[in-house]
């Protein structure tokens, strides 16, 4: 999905989140004054990925502890 949308990950995760209509809000934490410039643009992006394809069958990818094995 990223590079269909030609999307870099923070932008990728930050849309997924943003997108989440039962959310009432979020809290993002950052670094700096660039990182948070960054998360401000992509909140702007919000309609511009509407759906991600998380139909994932392999277990492996869906379960982060399995992930550095």
């Amino acid at each position: 999905m990223i590079k269909l949308k030609n999307l870099k990950a923070l932008q990728a995760c930050s849309l997924f989140i943003f997108n989440q209509n039962k959310l009432d809000g979020v809290v993002i934490g950052f670094n700096n004054q660039n990182q948070l410039n960054q998360i401000l643009k992509i909140q702007k992006m919000k309609n511009f990925v509407s759906e991600f394809d998380l139909n994932i069958k392999n277990n492996k990818l869906k379960d982060p502890r399995k992930w550095a094995n």
